[in-house]
């Protein structure tokens, strides 16, 4: 009779321990995947961060070339303004 007893609260107790160790492997899972979750959501905001961060410098460097294809521009059609009009003072003179 004892020992019946103690047979049952023996498998009650491995009973339990199954249930906890399924918890805890329920548990562990479900956190894992919210972290997979978490990282996955974080790659997606760094991605779209690094593509709005190239077109900016993208866009700025097309700025600063044109400013600097202008400025040269701008440069060259002054000196060869200056070169006409030396020409011109040259022949008056």
């Amino acid at each position: 009779m004892i020992l019946s007893i103690l047979i049952r609260a023996f498998g009650t107790v491995i009973m339990l321990q199954q249930l906890m160790a399924e918890q805890q492997e329920e548990f562990i899972s479900n956190t894992l995947l919210k972290k997979i979750q978490e990282l996955k959501n974080e790659k997606e905001q760094l991605a779209r961060n690094y593509e709005q961060e190239e077109e900016f410098l993208t866009n700025d460097l097309s700025r600063k070339l044109f400013q600097v294809n202008m400025s040269l521009h701008n440069s060259i059609l002054l000196q060869l303004f200056d070169f006409k009009v030396w020409q011109v003072a040259k022949k008056v003179s």
